[in-house]
């Protein structure tokens, strides 16, 4: 690729996942010239090793404007319940709680797709549009001014443009760069993900018990299989990785309480250490922070990606508005508006998943009481539930 080409770059974006893929796409709708830079090819491989995002409509919206869904929808299975099974053993035990899709006028709450699939789509329409893509390895420089920001790689490469998007993951070595100061804490928990056959069919259910060493979750996947994401302390997750499939299986069935029958088949699985991550703001100093690089969550709810779709499709806008006033797509004012228009979701999504999961893992009386109250509520009230599940699938008035 010639240098000439990089030089004209309106948007440098640090991580080609999803996130970063995404943003270059909807940059581009927006009239923007976005390069991409690889960062870790190692971490996007990773990222969608036994993985699936399950993803809410408003965010299949979203990647069908994009031109993503149409590739990947043919192995997307659609979710039409929502269950919550209290497992923790705990008395009282908080009641069991579905939500149905049909009950807000919607045919499915989203679609569950494999990581793996998804990644395919994206490349397949990074080709199509021709997106600039390089990999320079890691970020060792960045510097900004008044009229840009420049980055520096660690092959040599520097590039300049106005702004810079983050999606280089919950370590992000751009958004360190920027001085963003972040806040992490970890749980001592570890996530299993990968996905595995059942006996019976699981009829678009998805169903998250919830333990007290953390959830497990059974998402649906095409035909009698699913994927899963369990969550377990430090020890029993590193037992059950050491475990071959058909021990694993085993153990898998007893965990899900044999809910879709025997287990069987069980794909190469993937782990990952759980934390949460917030900032302090989500833009500065032509640097806007997307995905995990702005918020990182527990594996509850299916937020997560969710989360770093509508990043992007907020800063496109919002960069595409202050392109067609003839404004600085990467001035204070811009990432001023982003972090504005961006806090009230993510934290409000953040800390709640925080305290779920803290009361899972907690033999704290009122916080079990807190949640068991909670669900009773979410089974017995109508409009509670209702408006409940509306503000879980995407914020109030979003976009």
């Amino acid at each position: 690729m010639l240098m000439s080409e990089l030089a004209q770059a309106d948007v440098i974006i640090a991580g080609a996942g999803p996130a970063g893929l995404a943003a270059a796409f909807a940059c581009q709708d927006e009239g923007l010239k976005p390069v991409v830079a690889d960062t870790s090819r190692t971490a996007s491989a990773a990222a969608a090793k036994g993985r699936s995002a399950a993803l809410f409509n408003k965010t299949i919206a979203f990647l069908q404007r994009l031109g993503v869904w149409e590739a990947c929808q043919d192995a997307a299975e659609p979710l039409k319940t929502l269950q919550f099974v209290d497992d923790t053993g705990r008395i009282p035990r908080a009641p069991d709680c579905a939500f149905h899709a049909v009950e807000i006028g919607e045919g499915a709450f989203g679609c569950n797709v494999a990581n793996a699939d998804l990644a395919r789509a994206f490349a397949a329409e990074a080709e199509r549009r021709g997106i600039l893509a390089i990999a320079p390895g890691r970020l060792t420089g960045l510097s900004s001014g008044a009229t840009g920001a420049r980055a520096a790689f660690e092959d040599g490469t520097r590039l300049d443009a106005p702004l810079v998007i983050a999606a280089d993951g919950r370590n992000s070595a751009t958004r360190e760069a920027a001085g963003i100061r972040s806040f992490s804490w970890a749980y001592g928990q570890i996530a299993l993900a990968g996905s595995f056959s059942h006996e019976r069919p699981h009829n678009g259910v998805c169903i998250e018990f919830h333990r007290q060493a953390g959830p497990f979750t059974l998402i649906p996947l095409p035909g009698n299989r699913s994927s899963f994401v369990w969550s377990e302390r430090k020890a029993d997750a590193e037992r059950l990785l050491a475990l071959d499939a058909a021990a694993f299986a085993v153990e898998a069935g007893k965990a899900s309480h044999f809910a879709l029958g025997h287990i069987s088949d069980p794909s190469e699985r993937a782990a990952f250490p759980l934390s949460t991550v917030l900032v302090r703001e989500y833009g500065l100093a032509r640097v806007a922070l997307v995905g995990e690089a702005a918020h990182a969550v527990p594996p509850i709810g299916a937020q997560g990606l969710n989360l770093g779709f509508r990043d992007v499709e907020t800063l496109a806008a919002l960069a595409g508005e202050a392109r067609r006033r003839g404004e600085d797509i990467g001035g204070d004012a811009l990432l001023r508006a982003y972090t504005a228009a961006r806090r009230g979701d993510i934290l409000s999504r953040t800390l709640g998943l925080d305290l779920l999961n803290r009361s899972l893992l907690s033999g704290f009386f009122p916080l079990q009481a807190g949640r068991g109250l909670g669900l009773l509520a979410l089974g017995t009230a109508g409009p509670l539930r209702r408006a409940f599940m509306r503000r879980g699938i995407a914020p109030a008035n979003f976009l």
